[in-house]
């Protein structure tokens, strides 16, 4: 026989309609938004990290002035090392009305294969296959012609090469470029036909046991390689190892970050969560203690009654997580991934189920939903009938049941403050779910605006127009005749191809004699006033723990001349070691104290004493004089690798790694600012809809529990209007207070909540929310609640007068 409570479900569901589907929406919502983007985001990851394995993508590369010999790859034979042919040329073309560079390579295979997203290959001459995420951001298409070079080339295919995941033109450049760079595939018969501005003489190499080698095993392994291409007459320009290179990791590294972000963002809906469900529970209780005892009292047991009040809150609950999954699997995933796919050169994407996410997203907030019905309504039942006839459920009576308030204040503020007092617990979640959603909101709105100010600082702390990598130390203050010698080698080597490896090898000795023991010269003119003006510089890389959890910061140490004009404020003689203002910040770096610097590269530690803290909130580098730079790493005492400058050097462009300038920095804004402004959005969205639910849920139990006392007041003539006064706007007060009440601890909440999430970026955001940004903070949260007003005056006027007439005892 069924059991008659069963009869009791549609009807309560009905009477609580509202608040089931307030239930429903904000963990069916939640779930839906988090789930979809984990999800996406995930499959993704799984998709990169597959990329080296499923497309045979090449170990590192390195790139020469010419084609190597069958010596030089015996050489690396030697060393375990082989070797693919992945020559490229930058063709200049106009596409879209923009001026575009397009690095065209051959047809690979065996090596660096490319995924392809629609169309095919080229196969035939005049066919060319281009970039997929450069052809979503641009008028062009399959079935399309470009020209290059004079010849019309008919786009067949759209794809991504596997190892330009991400369009970065050179290695050393801060930002891809996905408009007006790209990468393409064509024939070898069309290949050999282009001549470009430049060819690249790029070869893949494969180490065995790459997989099993430490980030120092590889740098060692690289310079093994150049080593050996040098001994045998082949000059290197370039060597990258694949997790070195940007166009192959960047987009990678960029997508764990954002899932560590959005993780967090989960684990504060969350706790907003199990504070709604606990109100719920007790409202339930509430409305439902007359049942209840009458139920004990006819002998049902408390396990009975358990079983039923959970039912319908577990069972609402599987179905929002059920819909949520749904939603977000099958229609938000899309725009999701969209977000990566149109910025990152990502192969097709195959959705995954993510056994993480799914406990995270589903598993944990059911698990809450009926942890935290099933704990509240055990302890309730510990009442006796007597106590739920008497709507007496409370361990302890409420204090404010024997109040007195001064008469002086006018009913109505006593009344409003009676409704307060009565509902304090509502009203003290209300404030916790206010508080985390605004936390949510700032962080939406003021995370833009963070990255503005982190470029900006990172732009004040650059200390010259100019900043110059460079490869190799290379003299500009060389003599005439030494660079004479230099330019002259150039020639050689550039132009004469009629010469052996053992030639070449006597002609250099003859011009330079024994170079071991001098830099080579610059070739290019430059004004000796612009000499005057430049500084040596040398830089490295080191890491030293963050301040909490394991991950490290990566460090740039600058080598810096005493009394420099471009750091005129830093101190460095007698041995200092500066550091950046963020250093103190992220890694609790202090003066005066001693850190254990690691070097990743080297596989070395450094302990270097800091001295004093210099720089903008975003500075987390280390500066120290050039020559205790060279001793603390153990360099030649005239080692130097960089140059900064206000006025353009002409150096030579063989030696030149990289150059940092204001322009570079804004477009470091730009491109932070594409990827990470659609995600801000989200959060937006995602804290207007939990300030809705949440306002909505916690504020309809104030109403529903003063059902009765509104009946009353209707039986007493007192119109709409004026029951509205006295609960809405007491309710309207509440949230008012507690939404500017609560702004210092979401300001501080942000700034430790923006610290954990950009914890894993290198740099130092700092969190300076102005005031404007509170008070559009305060605005749209009032709002929402504006909107939630009008639903509670619209169920103030369904209350029937007949309420007023049902048994209380």
């Amino acid at each position: 026989m069924a059991c008659p409570l069963n009869k009791r479900f549609l009807r309560e569901l009905r009477n609580n309609l509202g608040r089931y589907i307030g239930l429903f929406a904000l963990m069916a919502a939640s779930i839906a938004m988090v789930a979809g983007y984990l999800a996406g985001a995930s499959s993704i990851e799984k998709v990169f990290n597959a990329i080296p394995e499923t497309y045979l993508t090449e170990n590192g590369h390195f790139v020469t002035n010419d084609k190597i010999g069958r010596s030089a790859q015996d050489a690396l034979g030697d060393l375990g090392v082989s070797v693919r042919e992945n020559f490229s040329r930058d063709i200049p073309a106009t596409i879209d009305d923009r001026e575009t560079n397009i690095r065209v390579f051959a047809n690979r295979d065996g090596f660096n294969l490319p995924a392809v997203c629609a169309g095919r290959l080229p196969e035939n001459a005049g066919e060319i296959a281009l970039d997929d995420t450069f052809l979503a951001k641009h008028s062009v298409g399959i079935g399309d012609t470009i020209r290059l070079e004079g010849k019309d080339f008919t786009i067949v295919g759209d794809v991504v090469l596997s190892d330009y995941t991400a369009l970065f033109e050179r290695n050393e450049d801060f930002v891809m470029n996905t408009l007006t760079f790209t990468v393409g595939l064509v024939t070898q018969d069309s290949w050999n036909a282009l001549k470009g501005d430049s060819t690249a003489y790029n070869y893949a190499y494969f180490v065995e046991g790459y997989d099993n080698l430490t980030t120092a095993e590889r740098v060692d392994k690289q310079v093994d390689i150049a080593k050996a291409l040098t001994e045998q007459g082949a000059r290197v320009t370039d060597i990258v190892d694949m997790w070195s290179n940007q166009a192959f990791f960047y987009a990678g590294e960029d997508v764990s970050h954002d899932q560590g972000m959005f993780r967090v963002l989960f684990y504060l809906i969350i706790i907003v969560m199990a504070f709604i469900f606990v109100v719920l529970t007790s409202a339930t209780i509430e409305e439902e203690s007359a049942v209840i005892g009458t139920m004990l009292a006819s002998g049902y047991r408390k396990g009975e009654l358990l079983r039923h009040y959970l039912f319908l809150p577990a069972a609402v609950g599987l179905v929002a997580c059920v819909v949520g999954n749904a939603v977000g699997y099958g229609v938000l995933i899309t725009p999701f991934t969209s977000l990566y796919y149109n910025s990152y050169s990502f192969p097709p994407l195959q959705v995954r189920f993510d056994v993480s996410a799914f406990l995270l997203t589903t598993v944990v907030p059911y698990l809450i939903l009926l942890l935290v019905n099933g704990v509240g309504l055990a302890l309730k039942l510990r009442c006796t009938p007597i106590q739920f006839l008497r709507h007496d459920t409370r361990r302890h009576r409420r204090a404010s049941a024997g109040l007195h308030l001064p008469e002086r204040w006018g009913y109505i503020a006593r009344f409003r403050i009676r409704v307060f007092t009565r509902n304090i617990s509502h009203f003290a979640t209300l404030f916790a779910g206010i508080l985390i959603a605004s936390l949510l909101l700032i962080f939406g709105l003021g995370m833009q605006m963070v990255i503005e100010d982190y470029v900006e600082d990172m732009e004040n702390d650059l200390p010259a127009e100019h900043v110059y990598s460079l490869k190799a130390p290379l003299e500009i203050n060389a003599s005439a005749d030494k660079q004479a010698e230099y330019r002259l080698l150039g020639m050689l080597d550039e132009g004469d191809a009629g010469h052996t490896d053992e030639q070449m090898n006597i002609i250099t000795s003859n011009l330079l004699g024994d170079v071991d023991d001098v830099h080579p010269a610059n070739t290019g003119e430059i004004p000796d006033d612009v000499k005057a003006q430049a500084e040596k510089i040398a830089m490295g890389q080191v890491e030293l723990a963050h301040k909490w959890g394991e991950l490290t910061e990566t460090i740039t140490v600058y080598g810096i001349q005493e009394d420099s004009r471009y750091w005129p404020d830093f101190d460095v003689s007698d041995g200092a070691v500066l550091a950046g203002q963020g250093l103190q910040a992220k890694c609790n770096a202090t003066a005066g104290e001693t850190y254990g610097f690691f070097d990743k590269y080297a596989g070395e530690t450094y302990d270097l004493t800091v001295t004093g803290l210099v720089g903008e909130p975003a500075n987390t580098n280390l500066y120290m004089s050039l020559d205790t730079f060279n001793e603390v790493f153990d360099n030649d005492p005239d080692y130097f690798d960089g140059y900064v400058s206000d006025a353009e050097l002409n150096l030579d462009a063989d030696y030149v790694a990289s150059v940092l300038t204001p322009d570079d920095m804004r477009k470091i804004a730009n491109q932070m600012d594409d990827s990470m402004g659609e995600m801000m959005d989200t959060v937006v969205y995602m804290a207007v809809v939990i300030y809705f639910i949440m306002m909505y849920l916690l504020t309809k139990t104030v109403i529903d529990r003063s059902a009765r006392s509104i009946s009353y007041m209707k039986v007493f003539g007192y119109r709409d209007r004026e029951i509205n006064r006295l609960y809405v706007r007491s309710i309207t007060i509440t949230v008012a207070v507690s939404l500017v009440v609560s702004l210092p601890i979401v300001i501080w909440a942000v700034c430790l909540f923006a610290e954990v999430v950009f914890m894993n970026y290198s740099g130092n955001f700092a969190i300076d929310i102005p005031l404007w940004l509170m008070a559009e903070s305060v605005a749209i949260g009032f709002a929402t609640y504006l909107v939630v007003a009008l639903f509670h005056i619209r169920a103030i006027k369904r209350v029937r007068l007949e309420e007023a007439l049902k048994v209380q005892e």
